[in-house]
């Protein structure tokens, strides 16, 4: 078990610092999704100081733990709704940088296993499923960190490492690709390797001096992204930014949306205008799991997601799902 992240006030960086043969317990804390907030408290109490939130809270450090970890990594949330999202964002970060510590440090660590999966009452907690089951931000970060192919970076002061975790079997002739983009972008770096991926191993398959690989460029203007090609086709994918969110100069948040039902379906097509940190789709009034989710976009850039609405909020799936919008950016003043 490793406490220090959450109990201690460490920094996320310190989950790898602390890596065990078998990790059975780590965590951080988050608030359900926003409709899950709405059933237990009505619009005008949903204050971080309310009566009814702080009911809803039963960590002994609570919500000013939660908050503490925000300010460490964000700028203030604009309003109580953004603080919800910001904790989840928040806590999906913090578990992904325990995980990839954990499976990058493989053979010496083999398991892994976070705290918590799901709640027994809506209220704030560890969990990535929130108490109707609504999947909070950790849950589609633990979809791709717990993959059983990963490409990952170690981020070091003055040096880059990227490793390939495969827990399956050998992958031959796979392409590693990795660049770097400014935010408008721009691409500014880029290798290529090609290399048989060996089973159940952990390979660090590149090594860089930052400096080389920003050549000249800021860290708060960049971000970096690793990809894994089989056959031209993308098996495993991952952004990094090189600063905290709150230090990045990201000016904007400018993206086109069109939805489309088909059948029970809700086709999501996503246009980004501009960098975009952790754009993020929610279900405000109902239940339902998006093929995809949190993830970074470049300009220019398009994604195609799904909406599948469930019946553990409404009692039905025929409902008409209002659904938001938004990044890390818009959450913040």
């Amino acid at each position: 078990h490793y406490w220090g992240v959450w109990h201690g006030g460490d920094e996320f960086s310190s989950f790898a610092n602390n890596v065990g043969r078998f990790m059975s317990e780590y965590g951080m804390q988050s608030f359900p999704s926003p409709a899950t907030v709405d059933y237990f408290c009505p619009s005008e109490e949903q204050d971080i100081d309310s009566d009814i939130i702080k009911s809803h809270q039963k960590a002994s450090l609570g919500n000013g733990n939660i908050m503490k970890y925000i300010s460490m990594y964000y700028n203030e949330p604009k309003d109580f709704s953004s603080f919800v999202m910001l904790s989840q964002i928040m806590a999906g970060e913090a578990i992904k940088v325990a995980v990839e510590s954990h499976r990058m440090a493989m053979p010496y660590c083999m398991g892994s296993l976070y705290w918590q999966l799901n709640d027994c009452w809506p209220g704030a907690s560890w969990s990535s499923l929130d108490y109707f089951g609504n999947w909070k931000a950790l849950h589609y970060y633990a979809k791709k960190f717990f993959s059983p192919l990963l490409i990952c970076a170690d981020i070091q002061l003055d040096t880059l490492n990227i490793y390939v975790v495969n827990d399956g079997e050998l992958i031959k002739n796979s392409k590693i690709l990795i660049t770097l983009y400014d935010f408008k972008g721009n691409l500014v770096f880029e290798d290529l390797v090609i290399m048989d991926i060996n089973a159940n191993s952990s390979t660090n398959v590149f090594s860089y001096k930052k400096d080389k690989v920003l050549n000249g460029l800021n860290t708060k203007n960049v971000m970096l992204r690793t990809s894994i090609y089989e056959d031209e086709n993308i098996i495993s994918a991952n952004d990094y930014f090189l600063e905290k969110p709150k230090f990045l100069k990201i000016d904007e948040q400018n993206f086109n949306i069109n939805v489309e039902k088909v059948d029970s379906v809700y086709n999501i097509d996503i246009e980004a205008k501009s960098i975009l940190n952790r754009l993020h789709a929610l279900c405000l009034d109902g239940s339902g799991v998006f093929s995809d989710n949190y993830f970074n976009m470049l300009p220019g850039e398009k994604r195609k997601i799904q909406f599948i609405p469930s019946e553990k909020f409404n009692g039905s799936t025929e409902f008409d799902p209002r659904l938001e919008f938004n990044s890390v950016l818009g959450l913040c003043s």
